[in-house]
């Protein structure tokens, strides 16, 4: 079972385009460019991220404001994009024939005002995925995630989220566990379980995440 982008990388070579997250931004139509170039509109708010990231986590992600006079402001093998409002989703979807079914999703909470998801709750939202080349291209993976902020597309990963299947999430970084305890606030009927999952993104990520505070809520209400 393919659990990381890193895995589908090796996986799926022929779909590497996939990867590039410039790319795909640009086949969903959104606003965007690499560095050394700007937005043409005088400000615009934008999320900044790396052109390829495999280890996941938004790493050397930022927003910011870019200015069509600072076309210099990105840096090299990072792109800029238009800068989406809405509420997280990430879905995973498996194909049936020429169809993809959205089977799961979970929304992210995000209260630590560092960029972070403090929890992920899961929904019955469901997003349905056009038709088009872009789509029916990967006819032979059988699963994918795609994240989204509001109806928006943002990311596309050829395999399910690896996170742990339950009705609620709370992910506890070395330097948030006071965060993750205050978030397990519930009646006393509730029971949290905890579930190891460390995670430092081959060292690139300053505080590792540890694991998930998780429950299924029909199964402790």
């Amino acid at each position: 079972m393919i659990t990381t982008d890193v895995q589908a990388w090796e996986e799926f070579r022929h779909h590497h385009l996939y990867f590039n997250k410039l790319w795909v931004a640009e086949q969903l139509g959104h606003y965007c460019g690499p560095g050394g170039t700007a937005p043409i509109v005088g400000s615009l708010r934008c999320i900044v991220r790396p052109i390829y990231n495999l280890y996941g986590m938004s790493i050397g992600a930022y927003s910011t404001n870019l200015s069509k006079d600072r076309p210099d402001e990105v840096p090299p093998g990072m792109f800029w994009c238009e800068y989406f409002t809405g509420k997280h989703y990430s879905i995973n979807y498996t194909r049936y024939g020429y169809m993809w079914v959205a089977e799961s999703c979970w929304e992210g909470i995000k209260d630590n005002g560092d960029g972070r998801f403090t929890m992920w709750n899961r929904s019955s939202h469901r997003i349905p995925l056009g038709g088009g080349a872009f789509w029916d291209n990967l006819q032979d993976v059988k699963h994918i995630n795609v994240e989204f902020i509001g109806n928006n597309p943002i990311e596309i990963h050829l395999r399910h989220s690896p996170d742990p299947d339950y009705d609620q999430l709370v992910p506890v970084f070395t330097d948030s566990e006071s965060v993750a305890i205050s978030m397990l606030t519930d009646n006393f009927r509730s029971k949290w379980e905890w579930v190891d999952d460390y995670d430092d993104c081959g060292g690139h990520l300053k505080a590792p995440r540890m694991g998930f505070w998780v429950r299924n809520v029909a199964k402790t209400s």
